[in-house]
């Protein structure tokens, strides 16, 4: 069983409830979703993983793609493990790559004792339940319809989420100047009935120069609103666009 990755490298998470913790990053290829948002290159297939030999000094090691279980075990001990929080996996959408994860999660606990950390857009239901047993963060995503040409997918996140539960979880929901309060507030109040107690974070867009895709006064009314509904909801941007890191 193989996969291809765009990227390993270790960095400090810059989005959500555990920002700032040390993780180890794993990129996997390829995407069910089309986010008009997304920063992460996916229409291209990548022949090579690109592999970094030193935190943020951009020297990388290319290894040829896709790799199997026992290449990445030996790409990843390279790295202080222990120095790690937890290893992210993230994309795209990881859960693609259900089939490898389930022999590949086993063989790194086991070799390492880390954390595994899910980023995920929150819609491959089945493939959650194959990797469950081996995860212990979820970081997933409620995507709202106008960013997604009008695809709506609460029903698959409600499921997801409810799934989730028996994990650390929280969900993350993307927020631009154009997010329509009404959706947005479906969308706080669906978690809600799920459970009050998941922690809820809005992330204003990063627009390509760095700067937020939403006004100021606009993220506040979001904000303000969705505490009426749901008292655990905060923004937390992407900081790690902001200090330059991966």
């Amino acid at each position: 069983m193989k996969a291809r990755l765009i990227e390993i490298f270790s960095s400090i998470q810059g989005e959500g409830i555990y920002i700032g913790h040390r993780q180890l990053f794993l990129r996997f290829f390829g995407c069910n979703l089309q986010c008009s948002f997304c920063d992460t290159v996916q229409n291209k297939l990548p022949l090579k993983c690109r592999v970094e030999l030193k935190e943020t000094a951009g020297e990388y090691l290319l290894r040829d793609n896709p790799l199997n279980t026992q290449e990445l075990l030996k790409i990843v001990t390279l790295f202080p493990v222990k120095l790690h929080h937890s290893v992210s996996l993230t994309g795209g959408e990881p859960l693609l790559h259900h089939k490898f994860l389930k022999k590949f999660l086993p063989a790194f606990r086991e070799e390492t004792g880390l954390e595994i950390f899910l980023e995920t857009n929150g819609t491959l239901i089945e493939e959650l339940k194959e990797l469950l047993p081996w995860i212990d963060y979820i970081a997933m995503d409620f995507k709202l319809p106008h960013l997604l040409g009008g695809d709506n997918y609460l029903k698959q996140h409600l499921e997801f989420l409810t799934l989730s539960l028996q994990k650390k979880v929280f969900v993350k929901i993307v927020v631009t100047g154009d997010s329509s309060k009404e959706e947005l507030m479906e969308y706080i109040r669906a978690v809600r009935d799920v459970s009050s107690s998941v922690p809820v974070v809005l992330q204003p867009v990063t627009a390509k120069t760095d700067s937020l895709g939403i006004s100021n006064s606009y993220l506040m009314e979001l904000h303000s609103s969705s505490l009426k509904i749901l008292s655990g909801v905060r923004v937390i941007p992407q900081t790690h666009i902001i200090m330059g890191y991966l």
